[in-house]
């Protein structure tokens, strides 16, 4: 995530320290955070699901 940062806060400056990168790199960053976000709240979902079946019981 902070990569995601450093190359978003490059693309408002007008002297850019990450030349080596360009705007497609900080999407596909940004798409790899928003898939982490997305597993870790699946997992979660899922752990309340298997608790709440297991406390039925």
């Amino acid at each position: 995530m902070e990569r995601a940062t450093w190359l978003g806060n490059d693309m408002t400056h007008y002297l850019q320290y990450h030349e080596n990168f360009d705007i497609n790199d900080l999407k596909e960053l940004i798409k790899l955070v928003m898939d982490e976000i997305h597993s870790i709240e699946q997992k979660r979902h899922y752990i309340a699901n298997i608790e709440s079946k297991y406390k039925k019981k």
